[in-house]
């Protein structure tokens, strides 16, 4: 190296050392170093011990391992005034619409009097338009007749209702 550059270093690392030496050093004479030294840090409340509840020892099972006995249903969850609410599908036929005579009526001027119907065989459960003005889908496709699968959107005019299967734990909510 040369003389020079040794210089250069030299008077780098003077400057640095008194850079540091006038910046602020933090001690008890700090206000705000006082201030986190007298802050009271709660200790934590372990209920386990102070309540006394012991937790029960269970064995974790999977949900598709349990049997589950419910029938199927639809639940609206969207347009129309029984959002949320579940029709089971325990007849052999059920007709939806905006008639007073359908078992499932949905009071929306986009829904034909007898919009469709919902029924079962051996092989299944079916929804099948009544030829309504304005079709019925199910996952967004038009359909004259479909076999419904567990999660499937049925829409009806501005309603959707979701398919759960009787075997689904979501059939019991």
């Amino acid at each position: 190296m040369s003389d020079e550059s040794n210089q250069n270093n030299n008077s780098i690392a003077e400057e640095i050392s008194e850079k540091s030496e006038s910046v602020e050093k933090i001690s008890p004479e700090n206000p705000e170093e006082k201030k986190a030294k007298n802050r009271v840090i709660p200790e934590p409340i372990n209920t386990f011990e102070e309540v006394g509840d012991k937790t029960r020892v269970s064995t974790v099972s999977r949900i598709l391992d349990k049997s589950i006995r419910g029938e199927s249903c639809l639940v609206h969850i969207y347009g129309g005034n029984h959002i949320g609410k579940k029709f089971l599908l325990d007849a052999k036929e059920i007709t939806i619409g905006r008639e007073f005579g359908n078992q499932i009526v949905v009071d929306l001027d986009n829904v034909s009097r007898f919009h469709a119907k919902i029924y079962s065989d051996l092989t299944g459960v079916f929804i099948k338009d009544l030829d309504s003005t304005n079709g019925t889908f199910v996952n967004d496709v038009e359909i004259s007749v479909e076999k419904l699968r567990n999660g499937d959107l049925i829409k009806i005019g501005g309603g959707i209702f979701k398919f759960i299967s009787g075997g689904n734990v979501e059939s019991l909510y």
